[in-house]
């Protein structure tokens, strides 16, 4: 089955209530009884991003559940798995979003530890009957660098990484029946 794909913050909104308009998601729609966690980076620090999915969901007609932003600035993937049990799984969520990737471009992180940290957090999640919605990390304008050329080939290079975290986030919601919201 293809992971749904949705754009942004309303992604998340639309990919946590798929069930209700397709019987054969594998997702379920959040209950008010619900408990939604994001986890993630500077996008999820404080609760402004917890507050616009609670208005779009109420917007929406969709029932409103408990949401926890658990994000750091500056956080990378495998940062983010290390801190997971105490700050996503002991609220006992029923839905995690994910969003990570832009510090780990910046940062040079090699792909495959990226994904295995990202693996690391669906392995838990799966286990605990946890759904997820994993978000494509979000462009970035990287202008590190000294000269135009520096700064041309430094941009590319975040890019490439990118578009490798992306392409992780899809495979890893395809083989967990997790869903992806597009950014």
């Amino acid at each position: 089955m293809k992971p749904k794909v949705s754009a942004g913050i309303m992604g998340v909104v639309m990919a946590a209530s798929a069930a209700a308009m397709n019987p054969s998601a594998e997702a379920m729609p959040p209950k008010e009884t619900d408990v939604i966690v994001n986890l993630g980076d500077s996008i999820t620090d404080g609760f402004t991003y917890g507050q616009i999915i609670m208005q779009a969901l109420k917007e929406a007609g969709k029932p409103v559940p408990a949401i926890i932003c658990s994000g750091i600035g500056g956080n990378t993937a495998k940062q983010m798995a290390a801190r997971a049990d105490k700050t996503v799984f002991a609220y006992n969520p029923q839905i995690v979003t994910f969003s990570a990737g832009t510090n780990d471009a910046l940062h040079g992180v090699p792909p495959k530890e990226y994904e295995a940290a990202l693996l690391e957090i669906a392995a838990k999640a799966k286990a605990k009957g946890i759904q997820m919605i994993l978000l494509t990390p979000c462009v970035i304008l990287s202008e590190n660098g000294k000269t135009a050329e520096e700064k041309k080939a430094n941009a590319k290079k975040t890019d490439e990484m990118l578009d490798c975290y992306e392409w992780i986030i899809r495979k890893v919601a395809k083989e967990n029946g997790f869903l992806v919201a597009e950014n």
